[in-house]
């Protein structure tokens, strides 16, 4: 079946503003990033498929889903000079969500999800999640593979226990519509530090200090 040339015009406005909008998000998380200076970039995931596809991988079998690998993505960041598989007393993993669109995916499998079956845009939403997983005691694991990985996020303003290691979560959500500019996103971080310091007790003097525009 052919490709009307209609339609294509409208493929390559929709990958310019894919573009736009991706820029956007890598630009709002980098902000965020700086102001935690205690913290670096760890690893990165795509949630519910697999990354795009690597160069000895043929990504024609692969699903479209692992090319956009923005719209669903977690990135992690440890305490500088961590040790990543001996968890320390008072440390914590700092995690950006970014949710482009909260359909579920699994609610479309088995197979590829088809998002002409998703129904209306205008119904779900986009956000930018922060979330905290402190260490409470030492232990011998693996923030990523051991924790992160087949752990829960949590839910509203409470805090998640970790049912199999010392770590405790909580979780902060944002509408990306809010994060409009530097002063909202100061703004953001500054409301996650207040949940850090009221729920996990997490008040880092290394975290990067600024007056909170509201």
């Amino acid at each position: 079946m052919p490709i009307p040339k209609e339609t294509l015009a409208d493929v390559r406005r929709a990958y310019r503003l894919i573009w736009g909008y991706q820029r956007r998000i890598m630009d709002i998380l980098n902000l965020m990033a700086d102001e935690f200076d205690s913290h670096e970039f760890y690893c990165w995931k795509t949630l519910d498929r697999d990354p795009p596809a690597k160069r000895g991988t043929n990504p024609l079998k692969k699903w479209a889903w692992d090319l956009l690998p923005l719209y669903q993505a977690s990135f992690l960041y440890t305490s500088v000079g961590s040790d990543l598989g001996a968890l320390k007393a008072g440390e914590w993993l700092l995690e950006f969500y970014v949710n482009s669109d909260s359909i579920d995916l699994k609610r479309y499998q088995p197979g590829e999800p088809d998002a002409l079956k998703f129904g209306s845009a205008e119904k779900t939403n986009s956000t930018i999640s922060l979330v905290a997983w402190k260490c409470t005691s030492d232990t011998k694991a693996d923030w990523f593979r051991d924790v992160w990985s087949y752990s829960g996020w949590p839910t509203g303003s409470d805090v998640l226990q970790i049912e199999d290691y010392p770590v405790r979560a909580v979780k902060l959500e944002f509408p990306i519509e809010d994060l409009d500019d530097k002063p909202a996103i100061k703004a953001a971080v500054s409301d996650f530090r207040a949940l850090l310091k009221a729920k996990l007790e997490i008040a880092d003097p290394t975290i990067a200090q600024f007056d909170s525009p509201r």
